[in-house]
């Protein structure tokens, strides 16, 4: 767990830093957020994993655990606010932090009432539904979005994978 923040970190201090001064090199900027979007999951998906196994634990653990996602996706965020993207990428800059911004204020919002049930209530596995749901359709939409855009500014800036 602390490796893998460490690791993110540190990505979006590489992110941040390189693009502080002047507009980043488009294939820096692709290969920057790309991993940025991969260690994302990877956090969410490790932090959903860890609060849902621990039914047992104290209400200030799955607070702690929900907290450390709200940190992660404001960090996100500011990054990709601070940062001097390349202009062919406007829309998939765009299109990306709309998608960070929902997981943040609509998908860990949900994460939130976890804590508010008895672990393994009705409310409890209604919760999770909702957790699902939202990233099965909303979530997955703008995912799906980014890719598109992604694709886009890739193809404006020449970049072969």
């Amino acid at each position: 767990m602390f490796i893998s923040t460490k690791i993110s970190l540190f990505a979006l201090l590489v992110l941040g830093s390189i693009s502080c001064c002047s507009r980043m090199n488009p294939m820096e900027y692709n290969e920057q957020i790309v991993e940025m979007h991969e260690n994302a999951w990877q956090f969410l998906e490790y932090k959903q994993e860890e609060l849902y196994a621990d039914r047992d634990s104290t209400h200030q653990n799955a607070t702690s655990i929900i907290n450390s996602l709200y940190q992660k996706y404001d960090s996100i965020i500011n990054v990709l606010d601070s940062v001097r993207y390349p202009r062919e990428a406007t829309e998939f800059h765009q299109v990306t932090i709309v998608f960070y911004k929902y997981i943040k204020d609509s998908i860990l919002n949900l994460y939130a009432d976890i804590p508010k049930y008895q672990p393994e209530s009705k409310q409890w596995y209604e919760a999770w539904g909702r957790i699902e749901y939202a990233l099965d359709t909303k979530a997955s939409q703008l995912e799906n979005n980014m890719i598109a855009e992604q694709i886009k500014f890739a193809e404006k800036v020449s970049i072969m994978y």
